[in-house]
This record gives structure tokens, sequence and C-alpha cells, in this order.
């Protein structure tokens, strides 16, 4: 396998970890009676900072002693913020039309999902962590 789709196999495994953050602590709020569409905006900055973090270190095999963290984590998380606006759009689009139950919450999380992982990853890839990058990853 190459370095590059090693990598791509490893961040989709890191959104899953952090779809289960997400997710997680989304039905934690929601059963405790929080709104929706607050208790996303909860859970989401939580997900994001674990997946930086996972991304740089394991996904991308970013060592603990090059540079940059703090530029990496700025740029990761405005690819972040970018992926999450398609992400929460189709969220919320998917809200209005069905009831609240946690279950049907959740299954628009998915779907949303599946939007920001081809926008996280292009861009965490070629822009977020590009300048880090081990040489065989370097795009």
């Amino acid at each position: 396998m190459t370095p590059v789709a090693e990598g791509f196999l490893r961040f989709c495994l890191v959104g899953l970890v952090g779809f289960a953050i997400d997710g997680g602590l989304l039905y934690l709020l929601l059963v405790n009676q929080f709104d929706p569409y607050f208790a996303r905006a909860l859970s989401f900055p939580i997900a994001v900072t674990v997946t930086w973090y996972l991304n740089r270190h394991w996904a991308f095999g970013i060592r603990p002693s090059i540079p940059g963290k703090g530029r990496d984590y700025r740029r990761y998380i405005l690819i972040q913020v970018v992926g999450a606006m398609g992400n929460y759009l189709v969220y919320a689009l998917i809200l209005l039309f069905i009831r609240h139950t946690a279950f049907n919450v959740l299954a628009a999380l998915a779907l949303g999902a599946l939007l920001g992982l081809a926008i996280n990853y292009s861009g965490s890839r070629w822009w977020a962590f590009r300048d880090s990058l081990p040489s065989g990853q370097a795009g």
C-alpha cells in the first residue's frame, strides 16, 4: 500500500473515532434534553481536537518533534470548519424534515459526515499538514 493510500485509510479510521466522539457526546446531550443544534456545537470542537492529534501523528505520520503544531492545528481547524459547514448544512436540512428522535438526529449526523470526509481529507493532506508531512507523502 502506498503511503498516501495508507494515510487515507488511517484518516478514515480516525474519522470513525471522531464520529464516535461527536456522536457519543451528541447522544448524551440529547438524552439530557439539550437542543440538537446546541448539542452539536458542543460535541464538534471536542471531536476535532482529538482527530487533529490522531491525524497529525498517526494518519499522516508526523513525528511529535516536527515543528509547526500550532500552524497545523489552525489550518486543520479551518479545514474542519469548512467541512463542518457542509456537514452541518446536510444535518440541519435533514432535521427540518424529520422527527427529532435520538436515532434520527444521529442518522442526519452520519449523512452530513460523508460530505465532510472529502473536504476534510483533501484540505488536511494538501494544506493543513502539507508543510509537516514526511517526504514520501508530500504532494
